[in-house]
């Protein structure tokens, strides 16, 4: 499943300038194998399947469809969230960058099996400091303001604000697009919910939480 065609999700610049994705140098994944991209992209091995509307990718799984955002410096584009229902505790919704409005993408995530988030794991793309974030380079990019108008922790706090509204019993926030400053707030806010995964971790969630 890829996310988004960025290049930091897509196998670098190359393979995002060429609406492709790559795992590394050589083939790792094998000869057929279901591909579900949010846009119009091509590869020469996995089968594409490009998610426009949603649908059942496996068994408790479910592809919403793509969301769209314009960012200051990238343009416009889409990014999808996919979501696994665990067995007695709901849906578990899974971001890449987390670019499109958090209002929406909880809210049409559900709309696909019609059972509640229970807890989201994966980036919402919040690179914010107390100084501001003009020197962050996730910062720029990503930045769905204008330019003048860097990502603050106004944004940290309005992302908490809707997290709050859907009350969701798990939160993982990765180090990817986020800073300490990031974890640290909705650590406070979200006392044990919250959980920073860190390469390599596994996160367990089950019905009895994590």
């Amino acid at each position: 499943m890829i996310s988004h065609l960025h290049l930091d999700h897509a196998g670098g610049l190359r393979a995002a300038r060429r609406r492709t994705f790559a795992f590394a140098a050589g083939a790792l994944e094998p000869p057929g194998v279901p591909a579900h991209v949010p846009t119009r992209m091509h590869h020469p091995r996995a089968d594409i399947a490009v998610t426009t509307s949603p649908r059942v990718i496996g068994p408790g799984m479910a592809m919403p469809p793509p969301l769209p955002r314009m960012l200051s410096w990238l343009g416009n584009g889409t990014e999808q969230a996919p979501a696994v229902n665990v067995r007695r505790l709901g849906l578990v919704m899974i971001s890449g960058c987390g670019h499109p409005p958090i209002e929406q993408t909880p809210g049409v995530t559900e709309q696909v099996p019609g059972i509640p988030i229970q807890a989201m794991a994966g980036g919402l793309h919040l690179p914010a400091h107390p100084a501001g974030t003009p020197l962050i380079p996730q910062a720029a990019p990503g930045n769905p303001h204008p330019p003048r108008q860097p990502i603050s922790e106004r944004d940290t706090e309005h992302a908490l604000e809707q997290i709050h509204a859907r009350g969701p019993r798990v939160i993982a926030l990765p180090g990817h697009d986020s800073t300490p400053s990031t974890h640290a707030t909705f650590s406070r806010h979200l006392a044990d919910r919250y959980h920073t995964p860190r390469t390599g971790q596994q996160l367990r969630i089950t019905a009895m939480g994590s």
